[in-house]
């Protein structure tokens, strides 16, 4: 089994497992099925098959809910699907303006589409027709080169928080695909800081927070 970075375990009980996800790990399996990703790990290592209720993308890192049994998956599908998981994320992106607010909210309508140039799926604001996204958005703090951004989506749609950035013409930093190539950073600057939810089961809230990685501290 060839190397890769190995998930943090922060949670795990009978029904549940809880990590924090790597950045440059998978978090399910891709069409070349040689390319590790997060189950793969669970199974190896812990000898169970979880299942997965949603996802990050791979340059993505954070918190990250499995099911490990089958009385409790129907319950985590149904969460997600009423928007009972609040999250919580923080972003690394392109300064804003000056005059710019602090706290601001993105409610649009949201379609994927596939790009003709880099021929990979993307996500693109539409006028009719699409999912509703909506994301609130707070400003931690200001440095040299990019906001620090605190997002917590709403909805639950794919790069909803890269789409509602890019949209502003603040992107990601490290993000290609939605305008924030930079040199400066070598992979997309998004981390999915906090998942919180009551137990599927037993109804008590759970919050669970994953510590950012070492390259985005070192730029905090």
């Amino acid at each position: 089994m060839r190397d890769f970075p190995a998930p943090e375990i922060i949670f795990r009980d009978e029904d549940l497992l809880v990590v924090n996800k790597p950045a440059g790990l998978l978090s399910q399996q891709s069409l070349d099925r040689r390319r590790p990703h997060v189950t793969t790990w669970i199974e190896h290592h812990l000898g169970v098959r979880p299942a997965l209720h949603h996802r990050l993308d791979k340059d993505t890192s954070g918190v990250l809910v499995l099911g490990l049994s089958k009385r409790v998956n129907a319950k985590l599908t149904e969460l997600f699907r009423e928007h009972g998981m609040r999250k919580t994320y923080w972003a690394l992106a392109k300064p804003r303006p000056e005059d710019a607010r602090d706290e601001f909210q993105v409610v649009n309508h949201v379609a994927p589409v596939r790009d003709a140039k880099k021929k990979l799926l993307r996500m693109v604001e539409v006028r009719s027709g699409g999912w509703r996204a909506e994301t609130d958005f707070r400003v931690l703090a200001r440095a040299d080169g990019f906001d620090w951004i605190e997002a917590k989506p709403r909805t639950g749609r794919t790069h909803q928080i890269r789409v509602h950035l890019a949209g502003l013409k603040r992107p990601i930093w490290g993000d290609f695909l939605y305008g924030g190539k930079n040199p400066a950073y070598p992979r997309l600057m998004l981390h999915a800081r906090e998942l919180a939810f009551p137990h599927p089961l037993s109804g008590a809230e759970l919050t669970f927070t994953a510590p950012a990685p070492a390259d985005l501290r070192a730029y905090l």
